[in-house]
């Protein structure tokens, strides 16, 4: 009797602990009991984030992490930096958007390291599933002693010196006292110990510049004043400031890569086919726009004269890793390099470059990236030899116009090196012909041609975002700023 009621006391007891660890689960990790979401982030690293620390949309604890990934391959990566991926999971009723700012931060000088989801942009959409951020780290102390460091070097350099002439100082002041010693020396050993300790205490000295720099780094303005600030106050609920309206201006170029028909692995069409298999146009252009991007693989814009659509053009812009494989294999590709230039004054070039880079040799290329400044990049690819691929942002204007975009492939120096003669009768009909109807039909027989062809691929249009002061009535973004029939409020 005696162990049949230890018996029901332990089970009693399990019971008991059991329902307590589900209601502290449930309580300590909200949307984990019922339906939930996975998203990715990428880092530079994940130093002082734990799996089970908090996720936070606005101020507000929305999930927790659930596993660090670190380091992940290069090949994964959408910026050679980024070599951590941290997993959250979050409950599924969470407004998260496909444009949010993400970081890592401490709400409090000693608390733990947290991700939090901020300033979402609504009009982007709800992130899904496949959605994935890069998110940044909050400068810490560690950034802030390092500055100290470095501002404490001269000075400890000079103390460094002063003390080896002490030294030497000394030793002469020894010689003196002995017989034969060098007075005359000791003595101007000694008063140019003294200028040096003058000048290094001095009110222009080199200690005195110290403590004015440590002064500066600790001030009320000091950055480590607004790093520990930082760490205080910041939550996360950034309003969007009341005095400024920001516009999105959509269309503002063409993102394409150009491809060299001439030279090298692009000489030959099934490679040409291979990279239009390959790519992921989204992610390509999601990436390099900052979320501020739409799908169109037309070689105009819609709703002007010479629009001629996107029908049929979902087989080359969908990404297709064994279609590209098989194209490859029927080129006979041996590993030879695919030579990416690309320049590092507008993001939007780099940005592609990277993912571009990243998502070929995932398909089996061996590719070479080249960051350049502009000029230079510029000028190489107007050379036959030495690049097969090249990111360009169309978008001045009036580049986008049908006699630029269909100019640039034509005449004596096409882009793409090589002359494509269907492509030199569509120049030709478009500034030859009188009716609307037959310049239309050459521009859609360009687009034809570019996407048989390969020549080279429209990843899709990007946006800019313009803004104005609050009271700045009726304006209108335009690809070039105007101010017609806008009034201050």
């Amino acid at each position: 009797m005696v162990i049949r009621n230890e018996l029901r006391t332990g089970l009693l007891v399990a019971l008991t602990a059991a329902v307590l660890a589900a209601a502290l689960i449930y309580l300590e990790a909200p949307g984990l009991a019922g339906e939930r979401r996975i998203f990715r982030i990428y880092f530079d690293n994940a130093g002082g984030i734990n799996a089970g620390a908090p996720v936070m949309l606005a101020g507000r604890k929305i999930g927790q992490v659930s596993r660090l990934l670190s380091p992940i391959p290069e090949s994964q990566r959408p910026r050679p930096d980024l070599a951590v991926i941290v997993e959250v999971v979050v409950d599924r009723s969470a407004l998260i958007y496909r444009e949010e700012r993400v970081n890592m931060l401490q709400f409090s000088l000693l608390g733990e390291q947290v991700i939090d989801f901020t300033r979402g942009n609504e009009a982007s959409g709800r992130a899904t599933a496949d959605t994935r951020f890069i998110g940044e780290r909050q400068p810490g102390l560690a950034d802030v002693g390092q500055k100290v460091l470095d501002k404490l070097d001269p000075v400890v350099g000079s103390a460094t010196l002063a003390m080896l002439d002490l030294q030497k100082t000394c030793s002469h002041l020894t010689e003196i006292t002995q017989q034969g010693s060098d007075l005359v020396l000791a003595i101007a050993n000694f008063r140019q110990f003294g200028e040096q300790l003058l000048g290094i205490s001095g009110p222009d000295g080199t200690i005195q510049h110290t403590f004015n720099n440590l002064k500066a780094l600790t001030g009320k303005e000091s950055p480590l004043a607004n790093a520990l600030d930082n760490a205080e106050k910041f939550t996360g609920d950034l309003k969007d400031n009341k005095d400024i309206r920001t516009y999105n201006m959509m269309p503002w170029a063409f993102l394409t890569l150009m491809m060299n028909n001439a030279w090298g692995v692009t000489a030959n069409l099934e490679i040409r086919r291979a990279i239009q298999a390959a790519l992921d146009l989204e992610e390509v252009a999601a990436i390099a726009s900052d979320g501020l991007y739409r799908l169109d693989p037309a070689w105009q814009y819609p709703g002007t004269n010479y629009y001629p659509g996107a029908d049929g053009l979902d087989a080359y812009v969908r990404q297709d890793l064994k279609k590209a494989q098989a194209r490859l294999a029927a080129a006979g590709y041996k590993g030879e390099e695919l030579q990416i230039i690309a320049d590092s004054s507008i993001k939007v070039h780099l940005d592609a470059a990277t993912v571009v880079a990243e998502q070929l040799r995932g398909a089996g290329f061996k590719v070479k990236l080249t960051i350049t400044d502009w000029p230079t990049v510029n000028a190489s690819r107007v050379k036959p030899e030495g690049w097969n691929l090249w990111p360009l942002s169309m978008g001045i204007e009036p580049y986008e116009g049908p006699y630029n975009v269909v100019g640039f492939f034509a005449g004596k120096a096409p882009v793409q090196i090589s002359h494509d003669p269907v492509i030199d009768d569509a120049a030709a009909k478009l500034g030859s012909q009188l009716k609307l109807e037959d310049r239309r039909a050459a521009v859609a027989a360009f687009q034809a041609r570019m996407y048989d062809q390969a020549i080279a691929v429209k990843v899709g249009d990007t946006g800019l975002v313009q803004a104005t002061r609050a009271n700045v009535m009726n304006y209108a973004p335009y690809r070039i700023p105007r101010m017609w029939d806008c009034w201050f409020a």
